[in-house]
């Protein structure tokens, strides 16, 4: 086990920080091994800067990588952030969230004239943030919003407050798949990021060479195809969380030692909300209200211990952290 959860933790760090850090270092590194800014970069100059290495600087230049994905480790869960439209922390960053979202906003009031006149609209309103609930400015942090509130709300779940306690539940191949598809969308978002980063600097390394200033243009258009890749992962991402939800929210109950719902009904419209509350807030209920989550032994098929299946050792909950939108 230990052995499985160190390849899935190195490969997170190798394609979420290691390989966006090394694309942005040796972008730049090239750039200034090539000449610039003083002169218009060539390949003449970047190949004798390259056999001028010895094995020494080399391996001092991978370590370097090193370090900086891991110093810059702790900034991927902000960075993915600022990618899904969270703004509120910059100056002036909730005026312009405010601003830029008033086109997703929009849309979904249009979709909703049409859907009462016309229908047909269901599978683009499911992706945006059901009315009621803010929009954000981008299309990536929409998808992840509306798929995260949906995952738990067809059952009134709010998913957020029990992601933590259901990752341990989660079958492996669940698991695998919430996982991979995380992995996929982090990685895309953060190439994202950096590809973004890459357009200032190597404006500032070509700005006097002409047809080089092609170099920020390529790396704009890297961005933009690196945040398309991120939303379609994020599409995938969250339906891996809502079959996640549909096949072991009731494992959690057991795991809690809690009797499950009667029915469909009675978990959608009282049990499931009591549930989150006592997740999520943690004390307020009311007495008639406590009184209805009674505890039972836990079943036979958890094999008198709570959160283990049989045959199958226990694992962490998959990687990323978080809520359901969380990196």
């Amino acid at each position: 086990m230990n052995d499985i959860l160190a390849v899935r933790i190195s490969s997170r760090f190798i394609f979420v920080n290691l390989l966006p850090t090394m694309a942005v270092i040796f972008l730049v590194g090239g750039l200034l091994a090539a000449g610039a800014p003083g002169q218009a970069p060539s390949w003449r100059a970047l190949e004798d800067s390259i056999s001028g290495l010895t094995l020494i600087s080399a391996l001092l230049a991978a370590f370097a990588v090193l370090v900086a994905s891991v110093v810059l480790h702790p900034l991927a869960y902000p960075m993915i952030k600022v990618v899904e439209g969270y703004w509120g922390r910059f100056p002036f960053g909730a005026a312009l969230s405010l601003r830029v979202s008033r086109r997703y906003r929009t849309w979904r009031q249009d979709l909703e004239t049409y859907e009462n006149e016309h229908g047909g609209t269901a599978e683009e309103r499911a992706w945006l943030p059901p009315a009621g609930t803010p929009v954000l400015p981008t299309g990536l942090g929409n998808v992840l919003q509306a798929g995260e509130i949906r995952a738990g709300a067809r059952y009134g779940y709010r998913t957020a407050d029990i992601w933590h306690r259901l990752s341990p539940l989660m079958s492996p191949a669940v698991r695998a798949e919430v996982s991979d598809t995380r992995n996929q969308m982090d990685t895309a978002a953060r190439l994202c990021v950096f590809g973004l980063l890459c357009v200032p600097i190597s404006m500032a390394l070509l700005w006097n060479h002409e047809v080089w200033l092609l170099v920020p243009v390529g790396c704009y258009l890297f961005a933009w195809a690196a945040y398309r890749a991120a939303t379609a992962a994020a599409y995938r991402f969250c339906e891996a969380a809502a079959v996640a939800v549909d096949f072991h929210r009731l494992q959690l109950w057991d795991a809690l030692s809690l009797a499950r719902p009667s029915n469909f009904l009675e978990e959608q419209t009282e049990m499931a909300a009591l549930l989150c509350h006592v997740l999520g807030v943690g004390d307020g209920l009311y007495e008639d209200d406590m009184a209805k989550l009674t505890y039972s032994a836990a079943p036979a098929w958890l094999g008198g211990q709570v959160g283990s299946f049989p045959g199958q050792q226990q694992t962490p909950p998959p990687e990323g952290g978080g809520g359901v939108g969380a990196s």
